[in-house]
């Protein structure tokens, strides 16, 4: 194996690190509209000027929302992909391989990580999730990453044409010993240690190993680099200038994607400076309208303060002591002119609510998250039943769209993914464990054999997929009531019903016993036959 030059790797690394840099400069403010907090300049001025600085929750709603209804329509279905293959002995290994995938799936239980990943690509313009085959606990975690910890390659023309990208990370001394001490013969500069299945590993190493403390956190820099036959890994100790290790994977560990896409853009300059990788955040759409709104409700709480609260215009020969003004309801206050004090006419909030009115509309028709999802309505929002209906119908296929794409771009590729990695490693041990009395995937099959499976992601549709299901079993009930229903149309709505729950290769017969055979008795001779009866013969 020919290693590229370390030079090469470390311009690579920093040209994507600066790149996302750039790129990344407003992430922090939208993570803070996400968070609900106030910007500390902000905070002191409105406190030297004793005004409010409330934030509109507005933001935040809108983005748990949308995820929320991800979570809803993802965690319906126990195991949300389908895996089929074209032939009988082809259809027994996809049922095989199916079983196995959802074993390891209900294993490493990936709905938490996944929602983060989904709530992370609303928020920021990517989600990215790690997953591998871990050999000690035999399963295949799966985990979020923080996408200012992994830098895609800036000169990808879309998500899928990534040619490299990095990954910063920590260890302990303890764990890099381990690493490193796997071979007694640690002064060798390489080694090949170990051959696994899908990759193999050498270090290159004279670096000290006592120099790592055992419970001190170490970075460490790694590149992925997309080779014609898999993923080529190293890892590096930047602080030691020391290369860790090299590693060959058979596919990225990484799987990223985004829920709204993003365009390259027709200005040269601004072309130059955008990651096409990554998408475009929710918050980015509407943050505008989130500050016009945080300064209107400000207001408006500052302008209600005045009118309970009202200032006062003293004349300098009142006679009266200012404190006294504000000694509440009831009290009793010495004035020397009355004619010298005047109440500050407090400003009107109708233009207020107005303004706030027409922001709100506009998040709504932005983000399609309207008062109906956060039910909430206003006099507005009281019109007829179907009017309500086609506004709900219309967000909720804006948002579906929002759904599919992610699915496209992030889930459907961790599902193929891990799909993958099972086939790759289920063993028989474990698919006897799961009822399979003749495995026909498993280590018996060469780990080289391509895998030719085609799986379907059911992300963000599961739930759709249900309410069809209760639909078509709903309408066999209600044909089970009458007589004299032709039984095609039942099968029918059986086999659509049934393909929508276990899959497209179900058939309605599967559901029936074939009938038990009879012992036919053999033909009798001719002269043995009775003769066929004419009419009239008798």
């Amino acid at each position: 194996m020919q290693i590229p030059s370390i030079d090469l790797d470390y311009k690579l690394i920093t040209y994507a690190e600066d790149a996302q840099k750039a790129a990344s400069v407003g992430w922090p403010e939208l993570e803070r509209i996400y968070k609900n907090t106030v910007d500390a300049a902000m905070a002191q001025r409105a406190k030297e000027l004793n005004r409010s600085y409330v934030q509109s929750p507005i933001a935040r709603d809108t983005v748990l929302i949308k995820r929320s209804i991800f979570s809803t329509s993802f965690n319906i279905a126990d195991f949300p992909m389908t895996i089929s293959k074209v032939g009988e002995e082809d259809s027994e290994r996809a049922r095989q391989l199916r079983i196995a995938a959802a074993y390891y799936w209900g294993k490493s239980k990936p709905f938490v990580e996944l929602n983060k990943a989904m709530l992370r690509m609303l928020i920021f313009p990517v989600g990215i999730v790690s997953q591998y085959w871990d050999k000690q606990k035999r399963n295949i975690p799966v985990e979020e990453c923080n996408p200012m910890d992994v830098c895609l390659d800036p000169d990808a023309r879309n998500a899928d044409d990534v040619q490299y990208l990095t990954y910063r990370y920590q260890k302990t001394g303890k764990e890099i010993r381990h690493i490193i001490m796997n071979d007694k013969k640690l002064k060798k500069k390489l080694r090949f240690y170990n051959k696994l299945k899908d990759h193999d590993e050498f270090f290159l190493t004279s670096y000290d190993v006592d120099t790592f403390e055992p419970f001190k956190r170490y970075k460490f820099k790694e590149i992925f680099i997309k080779t014609g036959n898999g993923w080529l890994c190293k890892t590096y100790y930047p602080a030691g200038n020391l290369l860790l290790r090299v590693t060959k994977f058979a596919e990225s560990p990484f799987q990223w994607g985004f829920a709204r896409e993003q365009l390259s853009s027709v200005d040269d300059a601004v072309r130059e400076k955008q990651i096409l990788a990554y998408g475009e955040s929710e918050i980015d759409y509407i943050k505008e309208h989130v500050v016009a709104i945080n300064k209107r409700r400000n207001q408006h709480t500052d302008i209600v303060e005045e009118q309970i609260n009202p200032s006062i215009y003293l004349g300098d020969d009142a006679k009266v002591n200012p404190a006294n003004l504000k000694r509440g309801a009831g009290a009793k206050i010495p004035v020397g002119d009355v004619k010298q004090i005047q109440e500050r006419r407090a400003p009107s909030t109708a233009g207020v609510h107005e303004d706030l009115s027409m922001l709100n509309e506009d998040i709504e028709q932005t983000s399609s998250v309207n008062g109906l999802y956060k039910a909430q309505t206003s006099g507005s929002d009281r019109r007829a039943t179907g009017a309500l209906a086609l506004l709900s119908a219309q967000s909720s296929t804006r948002i579906e769209e929002q759904i599919m794409t992610a699915n496209n771009t992030l889930f459907s590729h961790v599902a193929k993914s891990f799909v993958k990695k099972v086939f790759r490693y289920v063993d028989d041990k474990t698919l006897k464990m799961l009822g399979i009395e003749e495995p026909m995937i498993g280590v018996d099959h060469p780990q080289e054999a391509p895998f030719d499976f085609v799986v379907d992601v059911e992300f963000g549709s599961s739930a759709k997929r249900q309410e069809m299901y209760a639909a078509y079993m709903d309408s066999v009930a209600v044909l089970g009531q009458f007589q004299n229903v032709n039984p095609n149309t039942v099968d029918t709505l059986v086999e659509k019903a049934m393909q929508i729950k276990v899959g497209d290769d179900f058939k309605v017969e599967n559901l029936f016993l074939p009938p038990p055979t009879e012992d036919v008795p053999p033909d009798l001779p001719e002269e043995n036959q009775i003769p066929e009866l004419i009419p009239g013969s008798i």
